[in-house]
C-alpha cells in the first residue's frame, strides 16, 4: 500500500493541478450567469444552490451547475460567516463562491460525499501525513498527502475526511 501511495503522488498532483486549471474558466462564466440571474429575481442566497440543483432535470445541466454551485455552504459560515459583512448578499455570495470554487463538484462528481469508508493511515510523521480512504465495494483506495512546511505553511493533496477532493495551501 505504502507503494500505491508513493506511486499515486505525482500523476495526483499533475491530473489535480490540471482539473482546476480546466474547470475554474468553466465556473466563472457560469457563475456570473447565476448571481446575475439571481440580483435581477430577488433570491434568497442562503438556498439559491439548493434551488437551482433541485429545479433542474436535466443530468448534464446539473453536472454544469456543479462546477458553481456549493449546496453545504452557499454563503459563509463557521468561523467565516463574518466574512464581507458589510457588503451586499450577492457580492458575499459570489466572493465566496470563487474563494471555494468547484465545491459541489469536488464533492459529489469526484469525491464521495456522505459516503462511509475506512481510514489507513500509512505513514504519520510531524511534517508529513499519508493515509489512504477505502469506500465499500470500490477496488480503488483514494489518498490524501498532508506536507507540513515552515512558518505555519502546509500544502495538502487528495481527498478530505469528507470525501472532497482538494488541492490545498495554507497557513
Amino acid at each position: 500500500m505504502k507503494l500505491y501511495a508513493a506511486l499515486l503522488f505525482l500523476p495526483l498532483l499533475v491530473i489535480g493541478v490540471c482539473y482546476f486549471l480546466i474547470m475554474f474558466p468553466i465556473s466563472l462564466p457560469i457563475g456570473i450567469y447565476l448571481t446575475t440571474a439571481g440580483v435581477l429575481n430577488k433570491e434568497d442566497w442562503e438556498t439559491y444552490d439548493t434551488r437551482i440543483i433541485n429545479r433542474t432535470k436535466s443530468p448534464l445541466k446539473r453536472f454544469f451547475l456543479s462546477c458553481w454551485t456549493n449546496r453545504r455552504e452557499p454563503m459563509p459560515s463557521g468561523g467565516k460567516k463574518y466574512l464581507w459583512n458589510d457588503k451586499a448578499p450577492w457580492y458575499r455570495y459570489f466572493r465566496w463562491h470563487i474563494r471555494n470554487p468547484i465545491s459541489d463538484m469536488n464533492h459529489f462528481y469526484v469525491g464521495f460525499y456522505q459516503q462511509a469508508y475506512k481510514k489507513i493511515v500509512l505513514c504519520k510523521t510531524s511534517w508529513f501525513e499519508c493515509n489512504l480512504k477505502k469506500i465499500e465495494n470500490c477496488p480503488f483506495y483514494f489518498p490524501r498527502y498532508i506536507i507540513k512546511l515552515p512558518f505555519g505553511f502546509e500544502f495538502s493533496l487528495g481527498w478530505k475526511n469528507h470525501g472532497c477532493f482538494s488541492i490545498h495551501f495554507k497557513r
